[in-house]
């Protein structure tokens, strides 16, 4: 057994070996607010989560391994991203030890620790590190729209000539790969950690099972993704509503962005009316679900918005000024205001790049973390559903 620091080694049960880390508690606590000492493990988190099932301890498992130090069970567990904050174990804990922060503390500390080079410790060291990021970034494309943009033509609207073609295709093929390699790398990582879990699949499982594997991932991407049914589960109309328009409005951004592209840019036979009808209508699911949750973290009347973390206004701006900035585009562009359209398409730029470049290693990768999580607790499931009926044992629902 390996141990980190001067505490004493501790021992899981069934565990060969396990690693202590003495600080993870304090270390978890520099991302979030919470008392998660003052727990004395009762248990009443697991029961009142909507999302916990009979023989889990989720999240009760979870906090007991900060509160040992140990940190690698932490990082592999695939409930860590089960929790989607809903409060309810924050409302009920009778030591106000607010779990609920905790877990969402704890999953910030996972970004940072999945992430290739420690881009992430570094973003999140400070607000100063976290808002200077996304200064840099504005600046340096600021720079290069403002220094390389074609001509204004007026009064006909012509981004793909404001914006030369060559430079967006340059541009976005530079961020793209920079941010699929990272997405790539830190999914990984991630899946490193996941596959030291007795329970998860490891790479040569997913491939001599690639049929069931594929089922199981898409059924992730349909249910948890697309309609989120997990989540429908652990909240309030309200709440499960905003959450779905947000997702759903960013994806139809890229969507209305991705047609208008191969319009202009390939001369697909597609009436231009429809991209700015997609973008329309995102844009304002964007925008409705962005303030949504804003307005719940400037007021702070649920448990789950009593703290916000800088990072998590930061992506609800974001999110919010891709929404506006969007909306507004089509706007400008249907009621002809030239000047106007072209400065919010750089604006629109702007944030984007923002958004997308930094989203690897901020709360927005949680959009991949998540499924990659629960598609291995699918195939866990699975796979000890199998193991039990060579033995002549139904498996549990």
């Amino acid at each position: 057994m390996k141990v980190t620091g001067s505490t004493r080694p501790r021992k899981e049960a069934g565990d060969v070996s396990a690693t202590v880390n003495p600080n993870l508690l304090t270390q978890i606590r520099k991302v979030g607010a919470f008392d998660i000492s003052a727990c004395f493990n009762c248990g009443n988190c697991t029961a009142i989560c909507p999302l916990s099932k009979e023989g889990e301890e989720f999240p009760r498992k979870i906090i007991r391994y900060a509160t040992v130090g140990l940190e690698e069970k932490l990082l592999s567990s695939p409930e860590l991203w089960s929790c989607y904050y809903c409060g309810e174990c924050t409302e009920t804990c009778p030591r106000e030890a607010d779990p609920g922060a905790f877990m969402m503390a704890a999953r910030r500390y996972a970004i940072r620790k999945y992430s290739w080079g420690r881009i992430s410790d570094a973003i999140y060291s400070s607000q100063t590190a976290f808002y200077g990021t996304l200064l840099v970034l504005s600046i340096i494309l600021g720079t290069i729209i403002v220094t390389m943009h074609g001509p204004i033509t007026l009064p006909r609207i012509d981004l793909f000539t404001f914006i030369p073609m060559a430079t967006i295709d340059k541009a976005g093929m530079a961020m793209g790969v920079f941010v699929g390699l990272s997405a790539i790398a830190n999914l990984m990582i991630m899946n490193s950690y996941l596959s030291r879990n007795k329970r998860a699949a490891s790479a040569s499982e997913l491939v001599r099972s690639l049929p069931s594997s594929l089922d199981a991932l898409l059924r992730v991407i349909v249910d948890e993704v697309a309609i989120q049914k997990r989540l429908k589960l652990c909240t309030d109309s309200g709440k499960y509503r905003a959450h779905l328009l947000l997702v759903w409005g960013f994806m139809g951004l890229l969507a209305a962005t991705t047609l208008a592209y191969m319009i202009d840019g390939f001369n697909v036979a597609l009436p231009y009316y429809v991209p700015r009808i997609v973008g329309v209508v995102s844009g304002l699911s964007l925008v409705y679900g962005s303030l949504y949750f804003l307005h719940k973290r400037v007021y702070r009347k649920e448990a789950y918005t009593t703290y916000s973390h800088f990072s998590d206004w930061a992506f609800l701006g974001l999110l919010l000024l891709t929404g506006i900035t969007g909306f507004l585009l089509d706007v400008f562009m249907l009621t002809e205001m030239s000047l106007a359209a072209y400065l919010t398409y750089a604006v629109h730029l702007v944030v984007i790049f923002d958004l997308l470049t930094t989203a690897p290693f901020t709360k927005f990768v949680h959009a991949l973390y998540r499924p990659l999580a629960l598609w291995q607790e699918e195939l866990s499931k699975a796979r000890v559903a199998s193991e039990l009926s060579l033995i002549g044992i139904p498996a549990v629902a």
